[in-house]
């Protein structure tokens, strides 16, 4: 199927099973330290999620013995292409498609942040489609368990009530202590997705940020679908905070308090202009569009993927479709909260570490 910076994806035949997927050989797994870091997330994440909008891993497995292996292999189920090569394809794409193919995005997002997951590189080329527009997130290696999450907090809240006796008292100081304390709030990168899709904060550099970075990038992602072309397409950092400045106006100075001195400078030097008219940009769209996309492209109290199941931009056909629970009947969302906690715990520092704890992810549902 292709090529990539980290390996090779082919599909493949199984005849005893009678079914064909995908699988993706990492060959550069340990050529630096980002790299063992990306499959390890990738694979403790989707090891532990299933959602129909979300690519499924069907097994990883590694070709010799763990304190030697070099490669790994991933078997997912296999797509027809990605929506970057759609979007700049000839094909007809219309407001419909536009419309089911965001919404199942929608879907999934909001099926991540409900179990504590920020995927953090929403892009065309991490969303795969089947002819049909059956869609499906993928690439999750620089997805990241948020423990600064609300839905963390509260999963972690809802356990300590469970709990008894002193330990469970000294647990409830030690929680109440890391909702304030910066010192045990756990420090987010800025390294993540690519610079066109990046949220202001992540461009201004805030280690704070949440799951309101995944809605401003798929707000890109929608905006490229519908003008077939990237809409803020910065050349350098400086660049994309002009364009960002340049849409949705000057940021509050509650924002540019918290800036560095080269992020501050940059934003202030940056001329200060009308934001734009999205209805001049999409003309495409009605008013529910138009402010579905303000909520989005926004610096504070952006709307959340939830509320945008629920947004009539997506009108009754899609709506009526939402589940009102993302989990299978019998599977529990605390389980999985609890899964993702302890598989996505990694202090691995050296090749050695990373390579025994990715042999220790290991699983095969196939056979």
């Amino acid at each position: 199927k292709g090529r990539g910076t980290y390996g090779i994806v082919v599909a493949v035949n199984d005849s005893e099973l009678q079914e064909e997927y995908a699988v993706k050989k990492v060959i550069t797994i340990f050529a630096d330290l980002n790299t063992p870091l990306r499959s390890y997330r990738e694979i403790a994440i989707l090891k532990n999620i299933f959602h129909p909008n979300i690519i499924k891993l069907h097994s990883m497995t590694v070709a010799q013995d763990p304190e030697s292996f070099t490669e790994l292999f991933m078997t997912t189920e296999l797509m027809d292409t990605d929506l970057k090569r759609v979007i700049y394809s000839t094909q007809s794409f219309g407001l419909e498609e536009v419309k089911y193919i965001s919404f199942q995005i929608v879907k999934a997002m909001a099926y991540l942040h409900s179990v504590a997951v920020l995927h953090r590189d929403l892009k065309p080329g991490n969303i795969l489609i089947r002819s049909d527009c059956e869609t499906k997130i993928c690439d999750f290696g620089l997805a990241k368990f948020n423990r600064n999450s609300p839905v963390y907090r509260q999963w972690t809240a809802k356990e300590l009530e469970r709990s008894e006796g002193k330990l469970a008292s000294s647990m409830r100081e030690f929680h109440k202590s890391s909702k304030t304390s910066p010192v045990l709030a756990e420090q987010m990168t800025d390294y993540m997705t690519t610079r066109w899709y990046r949220a202001p904060e992540v461009c201004f550099k805030f280690d704070d940020y949440d799951e309101a970075c995944d809605v401003w990038s798929f707000g890109c992602l929608l905006a490229e679908m519908l003008v077939r072309q990237p809409f803020l397409k910065g050349a350098n950092e400086k660049h994309q905070i002009e364009l960002i400045i340049d849409m949705i106006g000057y940021p509050p100075k509650r924002f540019i308090d918290r800036l560095d001195p080269t992020t501050r400078m940059a934003v202030i030097k940056t001329p200060i202009g009308v934001p734009q008219n999205l209805s001049k940009l999409f003309p495409m769209l009605d008013h529910n569009g138009i402010n579905m996309l303000r909520s989005i492209f926004c610096y504070e109290n952006r709307i959340t993927f939830d509320q945008l199941l629920k947004h009539p931009f997506f009108d009754e056909p899609y709506t009526q479709a939402i589940a009102s629970n993302f989990f299978d009947k019998g599977v529990d969302k605390g389980e999985i909260i609890r899964q993702l906690e302890a598989e996505c715990s990694i202090t691995a520092t050296t090749h050695e570490e990373f390579r025994k704890a990715i042999y220790g992810l290991r699983f095969d549902r196939l056979h």
